[in-house]
């Protein structure tokens, strides 16, 4: 199976989604479920009622949370943030954004979006401090089940929402604050 090995060089500007050299089928398999997901959620979504610059946002927004939910998991993009802590921290502090946008899209749900992004940040950061990549995998992974435990238990209305705010969590505690190489 020596074709899951090959690796490709990638241009400087795509280098904060996929570090400096990236698997082939790690790329394809990443634009390709970026792609599904993307579909799956502009159909859950089909009831909103946004204006058009708000559905291009929301389309954006999910793109980012699947692709970075997926492409921090590969070895090049884990090691490429892993480089620099400076990097890092530029990575996580960015991630205000996305709940910002989340709000901005369902103003309803501003407390459960604040809950859990207080809740994703901060486990983030424990996760991404502690030492050892085997207690990251392990802390990382409790973290990430009990706030998409605390995520359902918030009683959110919009379904998409909630896997947004889901795949927020995967994105940050499980795939990025563990370092996968």
């Amino acid at each position: 199976m020596k074709f899951l090995e090959r690796k490709t060089k990638i241009p400087k500007f795509l280098h904060e989604l996929h570090g400096h050299r990236a698997g082939i089928v790690e790329l394809v398999l990443t634009y390709v479920t970026v792609s599904f997901v993307t579909v799956i959620l502009v159909m859950m979504a089909e009831g909103l009622e946004l204006p058009l610059f708000k559905w291009v946002i929301y389309v954006l927004l999910c793109i980012d949370l699947a692709g970075g939910a997926i492409s921090n998991f590969t070895t090049s993009t884990s090691r490429y943030y892993a480089e620099s802590t400076k990097r890092r921290y530029i990575f996580i502090s960015l991630h205000i954004i996305q709940p910002l946008l989340m709000f901005w899209i369902f103003p309803g749900e501003g407390l459960n979006i604040l809950m859990v992004t207080l809740i994703t940040l901060s486990t983030m950061l424990i996760v991404n401090n502690i030492g050892t990549q085997a207690k990251q995998r392990f802390f990382g992974a409790v973290f990430t089940m009990a706030a998409i435990a605390v995520t359902f238990a918030l009683g959110i209305e919009h379904r998409v929402l909630l896997l947004l705010l889901i795949t927020f969590i995967i994105k940050l505690v499980l795939s990025f604050a563990v370092r996968w190489d």
